[in-house]
């Protein structure tokens, strides 16, 4: 997407709460902010100001549970 040149921040949004708005769960999903459902990830920079930061994950968030990216890289199938 960046490299048929959309800006970082629509990069985001066309991955979060574009697709949750269209498949109809954007009153629950897509975005950060109270009340709403999430699994998030942690990257190494802002991928606001550089979207080749979004590769550089460190951490995700899933159903509660704090993973580092090393350790559910090192998991049967990771790769």
């Amino acid at each position: 997407m960046r490299y048929g040149g959309m800006a970082p921040v629509d990069v985001m949004r066309a991955t979060t709460s574009v697709p949750a708005e269209v498949m109809g769960y954007g009153d629950d999903l897509g975005t950060v902010r109270p009340g709403m459902l999430a699994d998030l990830v942690v990257f190494g920079g802002d991928p606001l100001d550089d979207i080749s930061a979004a590769r550089d994950v460190r951490w995700v968030v899933a159903n509660g549970r704090v993973y580092a990216a090393a350790e559910l890289l090192e998991r049967p199938g990771a790769e």
